[in-house]
């Protein structure tokens, strides 16, 4: 990991990809983490309270924040900056690439990360394909296995649609106190699906009820979906 001094070389410049998603994911990962962490993080960074809300109220991001949310919350940076969506747990190998990308080449080396440099090809050779560097390809793979755990089954048997009914439309359950509601819901149980559940994580599920309370806001099932999993958490 980086040690402050090579935190406060970073340089401040924005390094957002997509301020939007900056602005939503900073504020939102800032906001829920404790006050100790919140500490971690002005320190870690050297930045003022103040100047951390301004990074998610106007979706400028810069490398020393980044990399600081990043080993604090153990998060890719890649994911506040934009560039991915997948929210990943934290690699070493994140790090390296986010460096390597921002051109801290002297900052690697001091880091123990080596650069592989391809030898040019003889005149008489075909060209070859570049190499990538060992933090690009551990990346790659980390990302792919995290893709292919996160997909269930194509060929599982789960109705192409569900009707999901309105709670307010609902009828009191058949005991006449009528303070429930009876849900009667079609839900996948293929074994991909148990295994999804099973492994699923409090940080995993945290980030399915945030998609899922911003799609409701577009109505439809989403909205529907969202009142059940609300009144399930209250009662």
């Amino acid at each position: 990991m980086l040690t402050v001094e090579q935190m406060m070389s970073l340089k401040r410049g924005n390094v957002s990809k997509d301020t939007e998603k900056t602005k939503q994911r900073v504020k939102d990962d800032f906001m829920a983490a404790s006050r100790s962490k919140r500490k971690a993080l002005e320190e870690m960074s050297g930045l003022t309270r103040a100047s951390i809300h301004r990074a998610y109220k106007t979706g400028s991001l810069n490398a020393r924040l980044a990399l600081s949310l990043a080993i604090v919350l153990n998060v890719t940076p890649h994911y506040y900056t934009g560039e991915q969506d997948i929210r990943q747990p934290l690699q070493d190998a994140f790090i390296y690439l986010f460096l390597q990308k921002l051109g801290y080449k002297k900052l690697l080396k001091e880091m123990g990360v080596k650069e592989e440099r391809p030898r040019p090809p003889r005149a008489s050779q075909p060209q070859r394909p570049r190499r990538e560097s060992p933090a690009i390809r551990q990346v790659k793979d980390i990302e792919e296995k995290t893709v292919k755990s996160a997909v269930i089954s194509q060929n599982a048997k789960v109705p192409e649609t569900v009707y999901i009914p309105d709670p307010e439309e609902l009828p009191p359950v058949p005991s006449g106190t009528g303070d429930a509601y009876a849900v009667n819901l079609r839900l996948p149980n293929t074994p991909d699906m148990r295994t999804a559940v099973a492994e699923l994580s409090e940080e995993g599920a945290v980030v399915l009820l945030r998609a899922l309370l911003e799609r409701a806001k577009a109505g439809g099932d989403a909205r529907k979906m969202a009142e059940i999993v609300k009144r399930c958490l209250l009662t």
